[in-house]
């Protein structure tokens, strides 16, 4: 079973790009359930046995270790769900990127996966059946980019070129909107979770890059330094010595109470970091 899934992880193990925790005994899943008084689905049961939880696609999709001390967890996830919400749920993962969580039903034994918003605390459903929900990951999640940021680089001189054309460049936040909103190219959103944020750009003399990736900070709140997203401003039209205002929607994951919003731009990109694939200037080179 999860053929699909496991050749994934064989085709794309470089770097960490997934990061195994170990396979599980059957007798240890059990007997973990019945303590916590959960009925185990057993497609899930038997994937925690043959693949084993993780952090899978650079973070894109993490399966919870049932029991971890110094981490996120379905026994950690599931005080704070059974806080939350008296829905008869118990959480197993989550997508990287928000506050809400993947979870099945508590009791029933249903390998059905459910998405419980941590916002609107409620619960909808995914896919009528995990097995097939996990085999059909590869296909949606894996990306060339992404991937990219995991393997060695061979190519240096020319990312460092990139990096002196982004030297060229002086960012200054002009103002930003602590309402979250939609962006003007995603009307339909089901939730508002951007900040509008309002850039003053000064290209210095001609480069040749076409866009400039930023770093937005969203201070004082309780993620601390993990709580950064990346903006990419397209520059190709920017006149020289000429400081031009340019608009962009930055996605809040989190959605949680911030003290302040700075950007930090640095024209060097540190390239012993997974976050380089985020500086779009470099995804011709990233390959």
């Amino acid at each position: 079973m999860f053929n699909t899934f496991q050749k994934e992880l064989r085709a794309h193990g470089d770097g960490g790009y997934h990061r195994l925790a170990g396979k599980l005994e059957i007798d240890t899943v059990m007997d973990w359930f019945g303590r916590q008084g959960l009925q185990a689905p057993s497609s899930y049961a038997q994937f925690l046995c043959e693949v084993g939880p993780g952090s899978f696609f650079g973070g894109a999709l993490t399966i919870y270790p049932l029991a971890d001390r110094h981490g996120r967890s379905v026994e950690s996830e599931l005080g704070r769900l059974r806080e939350a919400t008296s829905e008869g749920i118990f959480p197993f993962g989550y997508d990287g990127t928000t506050e809400s969580c993947y979870c099945f039903d508590a009791h029933s034994g249903s390998d059905a996966v459910y998405w419980f918003s941590w916002e609107e605390k409620m619960r909808r459903p995914v896919a009528p059946r995990f097995g097939e929900w996990i085999e059909a990951k590869p296909a949606e999640l894996f990306k060339d980019q992404i991937y990219a940021g995991y393997k060695k680089l061979t190519n240096v001189d020319e990312l460092v070129a990139v990096m002196e054309e982004r030297a060229a460049f002086r960012v200054r936040l002009a103002s930003f909107d602590r309402q979250l909103q939609r962006p003007p190219d995603k009307p339909n959103d089901l939730l508002p979770r951007y900040n509008k944020v309002v850039l003053e750009i000064t290209k210095t003399r001609p480069v040749s890059i076409p866009v400039l990736t930023v770093m937005v900070a969203r201070l004082g709140s309780k993620y601390g330094a993990a709580n950064v997203e990346y903006a990419t401003i397209p520059v190709h039209d920017m006149p020289v010595n000429t400081p031009v205002i340019r608009e962009c929607y930055v996605f809040d994951p989190f959605n949680v109470p911030f003290g302040d919003l700075v950007v930090k731009f640095n024209p060097v990109i540190d390239l012993g970091s997974k976050m380089r694939v985020k500086f779009k200037e470099l995804s011709g080179l990233l390959v």
